[in-house]
């Protein structure tokens, strides 16, 4: 699976989750900017790849948006 089927199929997976929680995101294909999922104001960033919490959080507050990525504990750990 290359890089872009790998994040596509990541941001997929997080719009199932939202859905399961009972919010609606559209998905910006191939946005390459701040955010790949929009709802209403809020922008999530999905990291499929090796994404440290560190790196997630210094990404978020400087780009004011959520940032989500696996960890070992966690499919979606979300700053």
């Amino acid at each position: 699976m290359n890089a872009s089927k790998k994040g596509a199929a990541y941001e997929n997976a997080f719009k199932k989750e939202l859905l399961r929680r009972g919010l609606h995101a559209m998905r910006v294909a191939g946005s390459k900017g701040r955010s790949d999922l929009v709802l209403s104001l809020i922008g999530w960033q999905c990291k499929s790849g090796r994404f440290s919490c560190a790196a997630a959080e210094r990404l978020a507050s400087k780009d004011g948006i959520i940032v989500v990525h696996r960890t070992e504990e966690k499919e979606f750990c979300e700053h």
